[in-house]
């Protein structure tokens, strides 16, 4: 078993015939045409954050500012309250733990030092941005049963009809994060259901929120193929086991 951000890294061959549209070029009329600079509470632009010296580990940054704010949107408390997230902390640094143990070998314990859980709160504020800007309920992690050999997994949000993925990097989207998108929306189709109608990619260090249909993407990638048939391939290839695994996997 494999995870889907592994599936959606490898096998270059499969995914260049599946999506020969997914070029260069068009990642960077993706980010162009589908990207919006959130605005805060005061409706200045974001901006973007930069990576402060002392912050070793952006990765547990950036994922303790994700767990802060699903764990504080359960407990319904402001994202942009620090005062009222502090006490969240250390449940999130739980969360962070065990999310961090599933993808490393070992005993892998994480320690936030008070540096990256400055900067977390700060990145937690700006999922505030994000649901003034996306109609809908948020659901956190929703599961997704593994098909062939993938894996088991979550996604990261999700609205009645919206798929959100959350990156928090300083670049901007890439096929990788658009091929990730398409493997959870494959799986979800598997299991009968088709009601993610768009998606989007939200980057909280960018400030900036990528939407689109989901329909209008892969008319564009795949050459004019349907939802189904994409969803159909990605499926019947996860489920083949005469699989010629390339050197890059």
């Amino acid at each position: 078993m494999i995870s889907e951000r592994v599936f959606s890294q490898a096998f270059h061959f499969f995914w260049k015939e599946l999506l020969p549209f997914l070029t260069s070029h068009y990642i960077t009329l993706f980010n162009e045409a589908y990207s919006t600079v959130l605005r805060g509470v005061d409706g200045a632009a974001l901006g973007e954050l930069e990576i402060p010296e002392a912050v070793d580990r952006p990765d547990v940054a950036a994922e303790l500012g994700f767990r802060l704010a699903k764990i504080s949107h359960s407990y319904n408390v402001s994202s942009e309250d620090n005062i009222s997230l502090r006490p969240l902390i250390p449940d999130a640094i739980q969360e962070v733990r065990s999310s961090f143990r599933s993808f490393t070998a070992g005993s892998f314990t994480v320690e936030p030092t008070e540096v990256e859980i400055d900067e977390a709160l700060l990145l937690c504020s700006r999922y505030g941005a994000l649901y003034r800007n996306v109609v809908g309920e948020f659901v956190y992690c929703p599961c997704l049963p593994g098909v062939g050999f993938i894996d088991s997994c979550e996604a990261d949000l999700v609205t009645a009809d919206t798929l959100i993925e959350v990156k928090t990097t300083t670049r901007r989207v890439s096929g990788r994060d658009l091929r990730q998108v398409l493997v959870y929306l494959a799986l979800r189709s598997a299991q009968g259901a088709h009601n993610w109608s768009a998606f989007g990619i939200f980057n909280p260090r960018r400030g900036v929120l990528s939407l689109m249909s989901v329909e209008a993407f892969v008319a564009h990638v795949s050459g004019g193929k349907t939802v189904h048939e994409v969803y159909g391939e990605i499926l019947s290839f996860s489920g083949s086991r005469d699989l010629l695994i390339e050197k890059e996997f």
